[in-house]
């Protein structure tokens, strides 16, 4: 689902008072703090650029704040530093949320990557920064540890999923996929060709400014 839609989902499903950790890196951004800032209690992040905290942060959260749900947004890569907190959420029964922002790569190297200005971004190739073949399936991680588990695809789905884990009080991992954050509000030059709206770090494609994606031309 686009990252505006997401967004919008994350504010409407969450419940008033939730406590949120965010590291969904380049998922999150003003578009989620807008999305949940008036109703969130907390949010919590990080500093410097280390990743692979939000899930072990957002058990302390709730052993911290038991009376309040506590909603872990991370993305798929930070998830993979730190997944054996899920064991530990259901060893010790503490309920709370780890959605996962999947886009299918450590999107937040590859912009990194592409700044340095380099082979990288003359050939468009990320070597070791995308999650698939074999794709992660973190339902399978998630209830091999003892937590239950689901995928969305959309944001009614994600809403309706965010607003039942959050009521259940027991550990619940949510598998949000969705599109690749668009990464500059400028063009960019690939391969001879260009796109006049946003560039993204998946081959061969581009985000308009309305979050769709379409092939370069």
């Amino acid at each position: 689902m686009p990252l505006p839609a997401f967004h919008s989902a994350l504010g409407a499903g969450a419940p008033d008072g939730a406590v949120w950790v965010d590291e969904a890196l380049t998922s999150a951004g003003p578009g989620f703090r807008r999305a949940v800032g008036r109703t969130a209690s907390q949010i919590f992040g990080r500093k410097g650029g280390g990743i692979g905290n939000g899930l072990p942060m957002a058990l302390g959260a709730k052993i911290a704040t038991p009376e309040r749900p506590v909603i872990c947004l991370s993305g798929d890569g930070s998830a993979m530093y730190s997944n054996q907190t899920l064991w530990t959420a259901a060893k010790y029964n503490v309920g709370a949320v780890f959605l996962i922002a999947n886009n299918g790569a450590y999107h937040i190297l590859k912009g990194r990557v592409l700044a340095l200005d380099g082979k990288a971004k003359e050939f468009h190739r990320f070597v070791g920064m995308d999650l698939t073949e074999p794709s992660l399936d973190f339902i399978k991680l998630a209830e091999s540890m003892g937590v239950d588990a689901a995928r969305v695809y959309s944001p009614d789905e994600l809403e309706t999923c965010l607003a039942e884990a959050a009521r259940g009080g027991k550990p619940y991992l949510i598998d949000a996929i969705v599109k690749p954050a668009p990464w500059a509000n400028r063009r960019r030059s690939y391969e001879g060709k260009r796109y006049s709206g946003r560039f993204s770090a998946q081959d061969g494609q581009a985000f308009s400014d309305d979050g769709e994606v379409r092939a370069l031309e």
